[in-house]
């Protein structure tokens, strides 16, 4: 049986292992795209802080604004995916956690009553052969 119980411990641990590695790549690929979020949005504010002279240039800036508005509202949208992918890949580490260390509870508290088990029945046969010799002493002491 205790093949058994290590075995599902190490299954857990790397299940457990891989949880933390998805919600690593998760967290790094929320973070890469929350920084490419944040330059789109100074890149913004530099051209809307520039000042043209011209009727083109500034139709022409004002439109290239716009379109940097709507990549940042598309960018916006998808940091919103990548963090709630990230929170789902933390309580998935966390449940993996949890279970791991239920599982390392329960193998703990069956080599327990395993161990419990084997001293009781070792205590037995020793009280039985301990019964046996006093049996044979006493016998040789009557003859």
């Amino acid at each position: 049986m205790r093949k058994i119980y290590k075995s599902i411990l190490r299954l857990r641990e790397q299940e457990k292992q891989a949880k933390f590695r998805e919600f690593s790549e998760a967290e790094a690929e929320r973070r890469e795209h929350q920084q490419v979020l944040d330059h789109q949005r100074r890149r913004l504010e530099e051209e809307r802080s520039t000042r043209h002279d011209t009727i083109g240039m500034i139709v022409l800036n004002d439109y290239l604004n716009m379109q940097r508005h709507i990549e940042i509202k598309e960018s916006e949208k998808k940091q919103q995916d990548l963090d709630k992918v990230a929170e789902m890949k933390r309580d998935e580490m966390k449940e993996a956690q949890i279970e791991f260390r239920v599982m390392e509870e329960v193998v703990s508290n069956m080599q327990k009553k395993e161990e419990e088990e084997r001293d009781r029945k070792q205590s037995i046969f020793l009280d039985e052969l301990g019964g046996i010799g006093w049996h044979r002493k006493n016998k040789k002491g009557k003859e």
